[in-house]
């Protein structure tokens, strides 16, 4: 007697567990193992549904600081109280090797980036600050985002 004559007198589970089997192998190599694609979403709105980023709109535009340059603003609120140069590589942070939360979506095109990131206190009661980026190879020394909370 061989193995499939015993399990069908066991209840025809042989059968059963066969048909998964070659169900779920075609289901596999018809749709892959990847994650759904994303409706044809552009990588800026990929990254923008993911992460919470400020768009420059929402509060830079607004910003008396986006017209001023690093000293005019270190000139109206003092030295920041943290700063330093940073790159991103193609919406990249080379030091973490993820995308640069905040310069993401206006670095992706771009090769190297060089940055200047600075945050200035102006409230500790109320906690609010202001972060500037200013691009350290670029022609205008306006910043190129930023933001009040």
């Amino acid at each position: 007697m061989d193995i499939n004559s015993i399990m069908r007198k066991l209840g025809g589970c042989h059968d059963n567990l066969v048909n998964h089997v070659i169900l779920l192998i075609i289901i596999v190599s018809l749709c892959g193992c990847s994650p759904k694609a994303e409706n044809g979403m552009s990588d800026i709105e990929k990254y923008r549904s993911r992460y919470d980023w400020i768009d420059p709109k929402d509060n830079f535009d607004r910003l008396g600081e986006k017209g001023m340059t690093y000293e005019e603003v270190v000139e109206k609120y003092g030295s920041p109280v943290y700063e330093f140069d940073d790159t991103v590589i193609k919406g990249m942070n080379i030091k973490t090797a993820l995308p640069d939360y905040d310069l993401y979506p206006l670095t992706l095109d771009r090769d190297s980036v060089f940055v200047h990131r600075c945050w200035w206190f102006l409230s500790y009661k109320t906690d609010t600050y202001l972060y500037l980026v200013f691009e350290s190879n670029s022609d205008s020394d306006k910043p190129i985002y930023g933001y009040m909370r």
